[in-house]
């Protein structure tokens, strides 16, 4: 009886970990492309079959918004903070890349989390915003401790849910 528990045991353990090997080599497929994009400070726009690209110096050369919107994480309750960055609007706009007829906008980090606004939210007047300072510093890497070198910012949503650090993809549909 002992015996059977004991292989038993083992059978599960090898299982789980064959999962875990599994998993882990399914999402590293574009490991480099992450890692790229976070060293390159580059963004890819999906629309479709059209993609078109931008990095931090292209967003760096739009006209800059400088706002205020509330951060609330679970280490600390909501607090205002100020940040820079360009509307969403105006990248896509500017990237020929339209949301007539789009459903919503997904924003996808370099660690995999993604977050969703509608077209609507996307297209509002001082809402969603692509940031690369707070409080008037760089976002910075990952790698150096921050949130960026871009990140999403929705201004009003008052409990910052539906922002995107280190943002890698955005796709409309």
């Amino acid at each position: 009886m002992k015996n059977k528990k004991t292989i038993l045991i083992i059978a599960i353990i090898a299982v789980l970990v064959v999962a875990v090997g599994l998993f882990a080599l399914l999402n590293s497929g574009n490991l480099q492309e992450k890692q790229q994009s976070q060293k390159n400070a580059a963004v890819k726009i999906v629309q479709g079959e059209k993609t078109v690209e931008f990095n931090l110096n292209y967003l760096k050369g739009l006209e800059k918004t400088v706002f205020n919107a509330t951060v609330d994480t679970s280490k600390a309750g909501p607090e205002e903070k100020s940040f820079t960055g360009v509307a969403l609007a105006a990248v896509l706009k500017d990237k020929g890349i339209s949301l007539d007829g789009a459903q919503e906008v997904t924003f996808t980090a370099a660690d995999g989390y993604a977050s969703v606004v509608t077209a609507k939210e996307a297209a509002e007047d001082k809402n969603v915003y692509l940031v690369y300072e707070r409080g008037g510093k760089p976002s910075g890497t990952k790698a150096e401790g921050g949130s960026g070198p871009i990140e999403v910012v929705v201004a009003k949503d008052p409990f910052s849910q539906r922002w995107c650090k280190f943002l890698m993809q955005i796709e409309v549909k």
